[in-house]
């Protein structure tokens, strides 16, 4: 095989390297709890990887020592604990969280602000109350309108076999969604009442 095509078979992994090292890079400037040794340790790091990488005899140590360097900030990256209590912007700063009290839900703290521009609003947090049983009904209404929100087929693609009957919440038959289709659109030429 030519030089050309073996170096041209190395691409990859070097894609791979430097996609794992930027990566670590960026873990590093973000992640690093303290603020004033990001930047440096960021560019530490990225300034010991290109050194093994040009200097470190043999391809392949060299490319172990970089996916070394990358499993040991993956490494320290996974042991970072999440946490809520840093310095958020006003509009996100506070915690949506919620009551319940049998069928009666009430959510604190929901965000209903009135924005002129991104950074231009009026704060206004709320607190909601709504009823499970209520939220059912809507869900099961929902779930019966489908894709297309269209019951008569002018611009389904699904059966009819999953338009529910508003009054009972069972399926239609062919005949039923037939009859109420004809009936929501009595006036409308005939080719374009068609059911899917």
């Amino acid at each position: 095989m030519s030089r050309f095509w073996h170096g041209l078979l190395w691409i990859p992994l070097y894609l791979l390297l430097f996609g794992v090292t930027l990566w670590a890079v960026g873990a590093l400037y973000f992640d690093l709890p303290i603020a004033g040794f990001r930047a440096p340790l960021a560019f530490i790091y990225l300034g010991a990887v290109l050194v093994a990488f040009i200097f470190v005899k043999g391809r392949w140590r060299a490319m172990g020592v970089v996916a070394f360097a990358f499993v040991v900030v993956l490494a320290w990256w996974l042991t970072i604990k999440p946490t809520g209590d840093r310095n958020w912007q006003p509009d996100v700063a506070q915690k949506a969280w919620a009551d319940i009290q049998g069928d009666e839900v009430t959510v604190h703290n929901v965000r209903n602000f009135e924005y002129r521009s991104e950074t231009d609003y009026t704060p206004r947090w709320e607190r909601r109350t709504v009823q499970l049983s209520k939220l059912f009904r809507l869900a099961r209404f929902l779930s019966a309108i489908r894709v297309d929100l269209h019951p008569c087929g002018r611009t389904r693609r699904h059966s009819s076999s999953h338009q529910l009957s508003p009054r009972t919440g069972l399926p239609l038959s062919r005949q039923d969604l037939t009859r109420t289709c004809a009936q929501d659109f009595s006036g409308v030429p005939e080719a374009t009442q068609s059911v899917a």
